[in-house]
C-alpha cells in the first residue's frame, strides 16, 4: 500500500473506530500484532488481505468494527500466545461481535462477508503440528462452525465439545454473568488436553491476494452469523 493510500486508509479507519467505539480519542494502527485493550486499535493492513480492492476495503472496515466493539464492550486484555489467552480471546471475539450486532444491525452483512475471508485465512489442521492443532481446531469449530483439513476423530470430538462449552459461556456472559468467559476457560482447556501456559504460535495466515472465495464459504458465514 502506497504512503498516500495508507494515510487515507488510516484516516478513514480512525474516523470509523471513534464512531463505533464511542471513544473520541481512539486511533488505529495497521499492524499484524495481537489485539490490545489500550493504545491504538491494531488491525491488519489492507495489503495483507486477500481479494479485490473493494474486498480488502470491506474486510478492513469489518476488522475496525470488531476492534471497536472489543474496545466498547470491554473484556480482559490477554496475550494469545499461550493456551489460556488464546481460548479466552476467541470467546471475547464472539461475545463482543454479538453485543456489537445488537447495536449495529446494519453491520451484519459486512460481518458475514468478513467471516468468509477469515475462514479462508485459517490454516489446514493437518499443517498445524503438536498442541496448537487442538487450539486451532477449537477456534475453527467455535468461530466458524467447522474445521479445515484432516484431524483425528478424537480431536474433532474434543473441539466440538469445547466449542459447545464456549457457546454456553458466551450466552451466559451476554445474559449478565461477567465472569462466565474466564470461568469457562479451564474446562475448555481440559477438554482440549491443553495446559493453560502451553505456547500457541502467534500466526497470521494471510493468503495470496488472488485467493478466491469458495462456493461454500459465504453460506457457512451466513449460517454462523
Amino acid at each position: 500500500m502506497g504512503g498516500e493510500s495508507a494515510a487515507r486508509a488510516a484516516e478513514i479507519a480512525t474516523f470509523l473506530a471513534r464512531c463505533w467505539s464511542g471513544d473520541a480519542g481512539a486511533a488505529v494502527s495497521f499492524s499484524r500484532g495481537p489485539w490490545r485493550a489500550r493504545g491504538p486499535m491494531r488491525v491488519a493492513p489492507m495489503d495483507a488481505l486477500s481479494g479485490t480492492g473493494i474486498d480488502r476495503y470491506r474486510q478492513l472496515r469489518a476488522n475496525v468494527w470488531h476492534a471497536a466493539m472489543r474496545r466498547r464492550h470491554g473484556g480482559p486484555e490477554m496475550s494469545g500466545d499461550h493456551a489460556f489467552g488464546f481460548v479466552l480471546n476467541a470467546l471475547e471475539v464472539r461475545r463482543t461481535e454479538i453485543a456489537g450486532l445488537a447495536e449495529w444491525r446494519g453491520m451484519a452483512g459486512e460481518v458475514i462477508f468478513n467471516h468468509a475471508f477469515q475462514w479462508l485465512y485459517r490454516p489446514l489442521l493437518n499443517e498445524v503440528h503438536g498442541r496448537p492443532r487442538a487450539a486451532e481446531a477449537f477456534l475453527q469449530e467455535f468461530l466458524f462452525g467447522g474445521t479445515k483439513g484432516d484431524v483425528s476423530d478424537r480431536q474433532l470430538g474434543a473441539a466440538r465439545r469445547a466449542a459447545r462449552a464456549g457457546a454456553e459461556a458466551v450466552e451466559a456472559a451476554l445474559g449478565g454473568d461477567g465472569g462466565a468467559l474466564e470461568a469457562a476457560v479451564p474446562a475448555i482447556l481440559a477438554e482440549l488436553e491443553l495446559d493453560p501456559l502451553a505456547g500457541i504460535p502467534v500466526a497470521f495466515p494471510w493468503s495470496r491476494p488472488d485467493m478466491p472465495l469458495g462456493e461454500d464459504d459465504m453460506p457457512r458465514s451466513i449460517a454462523r452469523v
